[in-house]
């Protein structure tokens, strides 16, 4: 008789009886129950010792019996996966962050053991930013350009529409945003000014933090306005730049908040100067929509998240 045989007989013989376990325990429950009603015995204690070995082992095989139907059908499985995963029962879960990184940790098990801590810090601080609750909608930038060839400068002005979503009115939000412009030698060879309308009412100079710095030879600009008391914000924001586009010709958009969808309408002088529009970071292009004879417009229809955005790169065409 070989060794496998054996073995084969005694896991034969193993699974029988994992089988037919509850039964075998509902049979000596029975049993123990009967013999405490119909024995005959000495003393009152022995008859309920053994009425309680009964009610106990009738009991346990009734349980294992129920929850081995469950377990069969499904049902176990589904109002385990329910409690662990419905929202009703995950927004009573303070522990979330904790259960959101071991998951992402088992995703990445055996593929980034070596960088999976910082993947998982980019995704929930860049990517899924979970303090935030407050995203932008229906993005517009609409920028126009004027140039003077003799001196090389120009008069750019954008206005930006969107639509901020908030989760809690009650909340209170800053949007903030500025401007970066060089300078060769002096700072009043650059003239920035912004104004800016919030569910068309005009922001006013008290209402507004704004702050210029002059860092070098470079005139920093920063804007903060609170938010506050609903769950939608329309927001029309101008911007006022004059500039040599001989010394700078980059103009920039980054992201501060997550933004869904972008369209970038950019009317300007053809025969004086060439644009290119390049995303920055974006997981989806900047694809270009509709020209004319005097605008370009283009639409980026994915996500834009924190730190992403695009670059348009304004060259005069008698340059080199």
């Amino acid at each position: 008789m070989s060794l496998t045989f054996v073995v084969n007989i005694y896991q034969a013989c193993s699974t029988g009886v994992k089988k037919a376990f509850p039964f075998i325990v509902l049979l000596l429950g029975g049993s123990a129950f009967a013999y405490s009603i119909w024995g005959t015995f000495q003393t009152l204690e022995w008859r309920e010792f053994w009425n309680g070995i009964g009610k106990t082992l009738l009991v346990s095989g009734l349980f294992t019996l129920l929850v081995k139907s469950m377990q069969f059908s499904g049902i176990f499985k589904a109002e385990i996966t329910k409690v662990i995963f419905e929202p009703k029962f995950l927004a009573n879960r303070n522990d979330l962050s904790d259960y959101w990184e071991k998951v992402s940790q088992e995703l990445f098990k055996n593929k980034f053991p070596n960088i999976s801590q910082k993947l998982l810090k980019d995704i929930q601080g860049t990517y899924l930013p979970t303090k935030e609750v407050m995203y932008f909608d229906e993005v517009e930038h609409l920028i126009e350009i004027r140039y003077n060839p003799q001196d090389g400068m120009a008069d750019v002005k954008r206005v930006i529409k969107m639509t901020g979503i908030s989760s809690d009115k009650k909340q209170t939000h800053i949007h903030d945003y500025g401007s970066v412009m060089p300078f060769k030698s002096e700072s009043n060879e650059v003239v920035f000014n912004s104004t800016i309308k919030v569910n068309g009412m005009n922001v006013t100079a008290k209402q507004m933090d704004h702050k210029q710095v002059i860092q070098g030879n470079t005139m920093v600009n920063t804007f903060k306005v609170k938010l506050t008391g609903s769950d939608k914000y329309v927001i029309e924001r101008v911007e006022n730049k004059t500039y040599n586009l001989n010394f700078d010709n980059i103009m920039y958009f980054s992201a501060s908040k997550i933004y869904n969808k972008m369209k970038v309408d950019i009317h300007y002088p053809k025969d004086l100067l060439s644009i290119k529009l390049m995303k920055c970071g974006t997981i989806d292009n900047f694809a270009p929509e509709q020209q004319t004879a005097h605008s370009d417009r283009y639409h980026c229809k994915g996500i834009i998240y924190p730190q992403q955005g695009y670059y348009i790169n304004i060259r005069p065409r008698n340059s080199n």
